[in-house]
């Protein structure tokens, strides 16, 4: 069962010595914070939501801010064509799109920006499965999206609350929660990438153009 607003906020409060007005507002704030650096961190499978985007005939790209909360593409696929799609990291998108395509397939990512190959020449929809934030928990019977991370984001937002509410500026702040989080978040990252069978950057092999652009 999905925790509430409201519980968070009680396991929270319990581990504060405040219990005034001001402190839960900062209590609140605080288990927002948590929840998006959380989003941010550990990408979690249950913030990968789909929208689409129209590509206009003549253009290679479109912008991706109208898709609720993005944070970063997963997944693209044609639907005006019922094509699936293919990544190419941004740095290779001049070396190994393929020339002379006839449908739009290859696609890449710029910040906000979406870029496709080959330019439609006429307007393609494109299906984006993409990682979002958590949604903002504003109501006691909001509940959090992403029910694995309780106890991170419990704890962090402790931290947070309890540094906001002793007067520490943002820098002092900032520099103690990456203190006591640095080495959890990396070994979580190491660990995950080992579980999904997913290679680090030194593990990953060079990628050479190949014939008809392929990379190998």
């Amino acid at each position: 069962m999905a925790i509430t607003f409201k519980e968070l906020k009680r396991q929270v409060m319990l581990k504060i010595e405040a219990r005034d007005g001001r402190a839960m507002l900062v209590v609140e704030q605080a288990i927002n914070d948590a929840a998006l650096l959380a989003s941010l961190m550990f990408n979690p499978k249950e913030l990968q939501i789909d929208g689409t985007v129209t590509v206009t005939g003549n253009t290679d790209n479109i912008a991706l801010t109208t898709l609720t909360r993005y944070i970063d593409v997963v997944v693209c696929y044609n639907t005006t064509d019922l094509d699936k799609m293919f990544y190419i990291p941004i740095e290779l998108w001049d070396l190994i799109v393929p020339s002379g395509l006839a449908v739009t397939r290859y696609y890449t990512v710029r910040g906000t920006t979406l870029y496709v190959a080959v330019k439609p020449s006429v307007n393609k929809t494109i299906r984006v499965t993409y990682q979002s934030y958590a949604g903002v928990l504003t109501l006691d019977s909001d509940s959090l999206s992403i029910d694995h991370y309780v106890p991170f984001i419990v704890s962090l937002a402790t931290q947070i609350a309890q540094a906001a509410l002793a007067g520490m500026d943002g820098q002092g702040v900032w520099s103690k929660l990456t203190e006591q989080l640095a080495l959890p978040v990396m070994v979580a990252e190491k660990a995950r990438s080992i579980i999904e069978g997913r290679p680090t950057l030194l593990e990953l092999p060079q990628l050479t153009p190949a014939p008809g652009g392929v990379a190998q």
